[in-house]
Order: structure tokens, then sequence, then C-alpha cells
């Protein structure tokens, strides 16, 4: 099959509800003064629901569990193992390309925190990591005295180590989300969201299986939430070919 590259495009789309580029996150805090642990936390904490799709049967689990690796010498077999008992035919190019309307990131549209964007720019551009420090990490530095001053610098692992400090700020909790910031201003950072294959919960939906089908893997003690996660592996494979950008 003869595959065409899909031209669509998500536009970023800026959110009032994040500060923008102009803003410094440090100029904030001292405006707000004794509220500031308040301000913070209201950062902090990840507000975000999980989606969910009215009449889609969705494999049971949590829905921000990566796509598994399957060892190489146990693909073939695991796979002649549960195909056969798949009821309907899938075409998972075609379920690619069906979602290509989700794909890209609008920076904007998630907190800058660990939890916000950072878990879903990378997780989205380096699927199948589950460790956090293994795509990104912390470090802080510290001027010291009795009010010290304190630096963040991450280090993105999947952009080659690339390193985002943020500007001297009045606690490590506010260094940490000015460095994000710098991270989510970043033009390459900005340019990869905006191609970025869809989310894995989005994928999964797609490539979600029928009761009858879950009940034939059960009955001959295939886990069929592996099974799911695989069949959405399969899918995933395919959006690079249709101009998304990730790791892989």
């Amino acid at each position: 099959m003869k595959r065409e590259m899909h031209p669509s495009v998500l536009s970023s789309r800026a959110s009032t509800a994040v500060p923008t580029s102009q803003t410094s996150l440090c100029e904030e805090s001292e405006k707000l003064g004794k509220d500031e642990e308040e301000w913070v936390e209201e950062w902090l904490v990840h507000k975000a629901e999980p989606e969910s799709d009215d009449g889609k049967d969705v494999e049971d689990g949590e829905e921000g569990e990566d796509f598994p690796e399957v060892k190489r010498e146990d693909a073939d077999g695991f796979r002649l193992d549960f195909d056969q008992f798949l009821t309907r035919p899938r075409n998972f190019y075609q379920m690619a390309v069906q979602l290509l309307d989700f794909k890209g990131l609008d920076v904007y549209s998630v907190e800058p925190t660990r939890r916000g964007i950072l878990h879903e720019w990378f997780h989205r551009y380096h699927p199948g990591v589950l460790d956090d420090d293994a795509l990104w990490t912390f470090s802080f530095g510290e001027t010291g005295g009795p009010r010290p001053l304190f630096k963040a610098t991450l280090t993105a692992h999947s952009l080659k180590d690339r390193k985002f400090e943020s500007e001297w700020c009045v606690t490590r909790r506010l260094a940490e989300l000015s460095a994000i910031k710098v991270f989510r201003e970043d033009p390459e950072v900005q340019q990869i969201a905006k191609l970025l294959p869809p989310s894995q919960k989005k994928i999964k939906d797609k490539a979600s299986m029928k009761k009858e089908e879950k009940d034939a893997l059960k009955a001959r003690g295939i886990d069929s939430g592996m099974v799911h996660k695989e069949l959405a592996q399969r899918v995933y494979m395919h959006f690079r070919d249709l101009g998304c950008r990730n790791a892989l």
C-alpha cells in the first residue's frame, strides 16, 4: 500500500491559564508576597482529569501507562498466539491516519509542571520509557546566606542532554517552574510539539477490543491487557511515516 504524508498540523493556541513568556514567575511571586506558597501549589497540583469517550470499549488499567516493549525473540510467537482470536480485521495504518486530527501538542494548554508539560511532551516524544529520570532530570544551584536564591537546570536527555536554566528565584520550586517555562518557550521544543503523535490514551481507545475478543484471549490464558497495548503499539509505529516527530 502506498503511504501518503498527511499535511494536517494542529496550530498552537495560547492559553490564558498559563503566564506568557513576558511574565517572570519570580516577579509574580514577589507581587503576591505572603500568598506565594498558595500560588506555587496552584501550579504544582496537576488538575487534568482523564479523558473519556462514551461508547468506547477501553481496556481497564492506568490511562497514562506507556506502551510495553515486546522482546524481539518473543514477538512473532506472541503475535501468532493472539491474532487468531481477534474477530475483526484491523488496518493499523488507516487507524493511525484517522487519529491525525489529534496529533500535535499545544504547549500552552497544559501546566508548566513536571506532571503537566514535561510528562505530556516527553512521553509522547519518547514512549515506552517508564522512568521519568531517563527522560529529564533537574539540578539546583544556591547562593547561600540567610536569604538564599535558587537556580534550576532542566536537562532533557531525549534532546541530546540539552539544558534549560531558570533565573534566580526565592525558592527551589519557583526555580523549577521557571526552568520548565524556559523549556516550554524553546523554538525546538515548540516545533517538535506541533508534530507529536496523538496521546497514548487516544491511540489505546482506537485500538480497543470487543468483549468477545477479550473473552477468547482470557479463555486461552492470554493477557488481554498486553494484547491491547501491542495493538496500540502497532498503530503508533505508523505515525512517523505520516509526518509526526518522535525519538524512535
